[in-house]
């Protein structure tokens, strides 16, 4: 949609349109223009865009299906900041979470695990070491950026940390809480509790 948008501006079809370009307004726009490169070059466009809009409805009719299907989706999105689509990658990748020994374990899974620098007798923690699966870690921290807004504890740890540590260092701290307690209610298959306010 934005191709199509700026390729129409370009040759000066939308320069007063400032709404939102919808479907319909593309089809109305192809009935008006001639028939040369541009309207070859639209068409192509909008054809591609339908195209991707009917998978990504396949797709997400086939999401919703294996959630009806899978008990599990239910479990996870009892955490607050892990939405449908969420769970269901979540509970593909990680299934159950009982074949992590520990919350340590899990951790090192996801890659949020913090890496450690070690000098002598001296060991300084850094960032996470970015080992594991690149996808959980950034759902897990999509996820925390929601939780802190719905769960008070975790928005006071948040803020704890954020201000001596910075903002990204305190969000994946978070991610790294929320999985725990992910795996907290998967085990327990009970509600979601707030906890009380942490410490950092």
């Amino acid at each position: 949609m934005v191709q199509i948008r700026r390729r129409l501006y370009h040759f000066g079809y939308l320069r007063d349109y400032e709404g939102i370009l919808r479907r319909k307004d593309i089809r109305a726009l192809l009935e008006k223009l001639p028939a040369n490169e541009l309207s070859v070059a639209v068409q192509s466009q909008y054809r591609l865009w339908e195209s991707l809009e009917r998978e990504l409805s396949s797709i997400n009719k086939q999401l919703a299906q294996q959630a009806r299907e899978c008990s599990l989706d239910a479990l996870y999105q009892r955490v607050p900041g892990i939405g449908r689509v969420s769970a269901r990658i979540l509970a593909n990748e990680l299934g159950d979470l009982q074949q992590f020994r520990s919350q340590k374990a899990l951790y090192r899974f996801v890659g949020l695990t913090p890496s450690e620098h070690s000098s002598g007798e001296r060991v300084r923690r850094g960032g996470i070491s970015r080992q594991g699966n690149s996808l959980l870690r950034k759902i897990l921290v999509e996820a925390a950026w929601v939780a802190i807004r719905k769960d008070s504890g975790l928005r006071k740890f948040y803020s704890q940390l954020a201000a001596r540590s910075g903002g990204k260092k305190a969000i994946v701290a978070v991610a790294r809480k929320l999985i725990g307690r992910a795996r907290a209610v998967l085990r327990s298959k009970e509600e979601y509790r707030e906890a009380e306010p942490l410490v950092a």
